[in-house]
């Protein structure tokens, strides 16, 4: 029968070779991908696992030291938003109160982390605010005017305006800081930081 056909076993062998090679180069590639996506996937997960966690205890230390702050603790609480600030250093809650602690100490430092507070996308019309009424107090007039102008150009509350007769009586121009102060009056009448500006 072999001799019929022409065909020996290692003829057959010899035909059917290449066709298992390409099989077993594909069961190959295709092992050594699904082990380099795995092992992308791992990677990719403890690294976002890893930043979860900082961010996590980041915020632990921002919430303890508001509450030092409130206390009245403000080398404790610096302390608290240092730490914070090392594990994450764009966490929106340690810079503010960071920034807010600052101010009230009147910390030049507090300057910077303003600015970083407000290049963050959670930055508020309030932080806006409160880093105006800052610079106001440092005599910072020329980043305040920045600041205040763009808070006049947003449906400005009575706190805003407030800033601006501030700013306007500080530099001299009395007549808007009256006509400020009267808007302020007109929009809150009863508002006594208000009635005590005009």
């Amino acid at each position: 029968w072999r001799f019929a056909t022409g065909l020996t076993y290692s003829a057959l062998m010899r035909e059917a070779g290449p066709q298992r090679r390409n099989g077993d180069h594909r069961r190959r590639d295709r092992f050594w991908l699904i082990l380099v996506l795995i092992i992308v996937v791992i990677t990719g997960g403890s690294v976002l696992g890893y930043h979860w966690v900082r961010t996590k205890q980041a915020n632990r230390f921002a919430v303890t030291g508001d509450a030092l702050a409130n206390q009245g603790k403000s080398s404790e609480a610096a302390i608290q938003y240092r730490v914070a600030l090392q594990l994450d250093p764009n966490n929106y809650t340690a810079l503010r109160g960071a920034a807010r602690l600052a101010s009230q100490l009147g910390r030049p430092e507090g300057i910077e982390l303003w600015k970083k507070l407000l290049d963050l996308r959670q930055a508020t019309v309030a932080d806006r605010q409160d880093y105006a009424d800052f610079l106001l107090k440092m005599n910072r007039l020329p980043p305040a005017e920045q600041i205040i102008d763009s808070l006049l150009k947003k449906d400005p509350d009575t706190k805003t305006l407030r800033l601006a007769v501030r700013y306007c009586a500080k530099t001299g121009d009395e007549a808007r800081a009256i006509e400020y102060a009267e808007i302020a009056l007109k929009r809150a009448p009863k508002d006594e930081a208000s009635q005590f500006q005009i």
